[in-house]
């Protein structure tokens, strides 16, 4: 069996704080054979209020352990608000966001990743070589300026103490 941890590395909460007064942190994601498997935390405005995981298995019913039972009423009244249907829900797509964003820098690491204006969101283009500002300059050179280098948005996000805004 093939296991591999991934530490978080990038953000540390989802969504961004000054937006949504809950978001998830302290992330862990486990890849058991095409499989994941996680557990990070809900904060509620900074505060922890939750561990959550999904040891229960795939399409089963997440993990709650509430640390703080006064949070559950806000959190609700939070998921009707964003129009979220489950709590379970929320927090799957908040750990989807966090392993794309991991998966892109990783691809960062060695490739140029990059979209135009055109491209539909979950299309991006490559060159194969490390980011640079040769690189940069040659592809607005060919194709204008028009260009969103996720090379640069990774490396910002980085530089800013791993708070994803």
């Amino acid at each position: 069996m093939n296991i591999e941890a991934v530490k978080e590395t990038v953000p540390t909460h989802f969504p961004d704080q000054t937006s949504s007064p809950f978001t998830i942190g302290d992330i862990m994601t486990i890849d058991m054979d095409g499989h994941l498997d996680f557990h990070c935390t809900l904060f509620w405005n900074g505060r922890e209020v939750a561990k959550i995981d999904s040891s229960p298995g795939p399409f089963e019913a997440l993990n709650w352990e509430w640390l703080d039972e006064s949070a559950k009423n806000d959190f609700a009244s939070f998921l009707r608000l964003a129009k979220f249907p489950t709590a379970d829900l929320f927090v799957g797509s908040m750990i989807a966001c966090f392993c794309n964003i991991e998966w892109l820098a990783k691809e960062c690491e060695t490739d140029t990743l990059f979209r135009f204006a055109t491209d539909p969101p979950h299309v991006f283009q490559r060159v194969k070589q490390p980011f640079s500002a040769e690189i940069k300059a040659r592809l607005i050179n060919r194709y204008g300026k028009n260009i969103y280098f996720f090379n640069e948005a990774l490396d910002r996000f980085n530089k800013i103490g791993n708070v994803l805004d």
